[in-house]
């Protein structure tokens, strides 16, 4: 029994740890915690405010209405290296489609905690436990009105921690209003019926012991915010509220500023946090290459980190 009741405090510890660790300020412990890290450098730079703006490859998960904005086909893909052993990976294409009318994008996400030790209750080391999660998103834009742009995200989400898993299947609703004025407003609302079953059996019966099934819901979570361009469009300010389930309210804000055709700079604010970042454009023959940069300062002690994508436009 003693034995028993140590191994299950050291997985719900392990469980714990994954997810709080994979969460950049609250949240963590939850479901889905690694959904509040940014994949994306450019709304990094930009203190995460990119519900109205999502008008890249990136954008599809921010907003799905977003896709529809889409000229040509885009590709991309980022990585960022964390504190504390965390690692996120994303890539995705998309593009627009029907002139304008709708859109489409493919999206992955891979979250992992390395370096877990497995030890036994008495403090032995008996091996290596792995934990990541990957998310599989497809999203889809139509256009319903000459200004009003509705998308709908297909999410799957599968996570392991030793070997048990536990996957899920939801969806995102994203609305885009002001498609070519100065100003547009956005609104989305994320993980709508996503949940994760876990089953302990695999893990407990190679050590003699019953497991144990649970369900993990993902927090609903909604988003609206808008954006601004001015200064002959080489400026775009952007402004997000969210409110997620049993949490407070989330204020970012951020803005873009184009100095030449080749160099952006980034300065937001995300939730006490201030966020730098850079973008450079390059472009050759019907091909435009674009690097993004982002500057994480670190907050409950944390060290800053780094968050870099490379984008192809064609």
């Amino acid at each position: 029994m003693k034995n028993k009741f140590l191994l299950l405090a050291n997985l719900a510890t392990i469980l714990l740890l994954a997810e709080t660790a994979l969460a950049e300020v609250d949240g963590g412990g939850r479901a889905g915690a690694y959904l509040q890290l940014s994949w994306s450098a450019r709304a990094a730079g930009m203190g995460g405010a990119s519900v109205a703006v999502s008008d890249d490859a990136e954008g599809g998960l921010f907003n799905p209405a977003g896709t529809i904005l889409l000229k040509g086909r885009h590709a991309t893909a980022s990585y960022r290296q964390m504190t504390l052993d965390r690692k996120l990976s994303f890539v995705s294409y998309a593009q627009g489609l029907k002139e304008g009318d709708a859109g489409l994008a493919l999206s992955w996400i891979n979250v992992g905690v390395s370096d877990n030790v497995e030890r036994d209750d008495n403090g032995e080391i008996t091996g290596d436990i792995k934990y990541y999660e990957n998310l599989i998103a497809l999203s889809f834009g139509k256009r319903f009105a000459q200004k009003i742009l509705l998308g709908v995200n297909l999410k799957y989400d599968q996570s392991k921690l030793a070997n048990v898993s536990a996957n899920g299947l939801g969806f995102d609703f994203g609305f885009l209003w002001g498609e070519k004025t100065p100003y547009r407003f956005g609104l989305a609302v994320y993980n709508i019926g996503l949940s994760h079953g876990w089953t302990t059996g695999d893990y407990w019966k190679n050590r003699g012991l019953p497991g144990s099934s649970t369900t993990d819901k993902f927090p609903i979570s909604v988003k609206v915010g808008g954006a601004y361009r001015f200064y002959q469009n080489k400026v775009l300010a952007a402004l997000d509220l969210e409110k997620r389930e049993n949490q407070d309210l989330l204020i970012r804000a951020g803005a873009e500023g184009w100095v030449n055709e080749y160099l952006a700079l980034r300065a937001g604010y995300n939730r006490d946090v201030i966020t730098l970042g850079a973008g450079i454009k390059v472009k050759w023959q019907k091909v435009a290459m674009i690097v993004n940069y982002a500057f994480n300062a670190g907050t409950q002690g944390l060290d800053p980190d780094n968050l870099l994508s490379v984008a192809a436009v064609f």
